[in-house]
């Protein structure tokens, strides 16, 4: 839970870092979640670590894929990929993240869940996601709209996207047109 008031003195932020690694999701110098603690609580419990940057992308328009087919998806023995993935670690850090990326004025939230980890399709449900479409490698899409002022603008089912400045359209031949990428579109 996150707290800006610190009316009691004996309060204080605690703020739990991790550094980043990978550029597709640039964050200020680190991932941070904040959460306001008594003194005499245990600040170990109360940290929350949030996603590795190598686990998130940031998408055009304001929102963010957490990519969990790209991440401990191969059979390692990496600890860090188990603890990660485990369910309560899971439901702790997207719980955090949901919070920071509220604070940060995101939009769109995506989940890719590969097969192998359906056992964190319930928790990521529970926070809110729905289901959005299983694509051609078998990935579960989950997603979510943060903002409650504004209508979701993602689109409803399997989807794909370009920016488009002219189209021509073959007479003889519906199946097939010609299409001119915008150089400033989605794409």
């Amino acid at each position: 839970p996150t707290s800006s008031s610190s009316s009691a003195s004996s309060r204080r932020r605690l703020y739990s870092t991790t550094t980043p690694t990978h550029q597709s999701y640039n964050h200020s110098s680190a991932n941070v979640a904040e959460a306001t603690i008594d003194d005499d609580e245990d600040p170990a419990i109360m940290s929350v670590p949030l996603f590795p940057d190598e686990m998130l992308e940031r998408d055009t328009y304001n929102g963010i894929s957490l990519r969990l087919d790209h991440y401990g998806a191969s059979d390692s023995n990496d600890s860090k990929d188990d603890e990660i993935l485990q369910p309560d670690s899971f439901r702790e850090r997207l719980q955090a993240s949901l919070e920071q990326w509220r604070q940060e004025g995101r939009k769109g939230i995506w989940i890719f869940v590969p097969n192998a980890r359906a056992d964190l399709v319930p928790i990521a449900a529970s926070m809110g996601f729905h289901f959005h479409m299983v694509n051609q490698q078998g990935v579960l899409v989950l997603s979510q709209w943060l903002p409650t002022d504004v209508p979701s603008r993602l689109p409803r089912g399997p989807m794909y996207q370009c920016g488009v400045g002219c189209v021509v359209l073959k007479p003889d031949d519906p199946t097939k047109m010609l299409v001119v990428q915008e150089i400033t579109g989605p794409a």
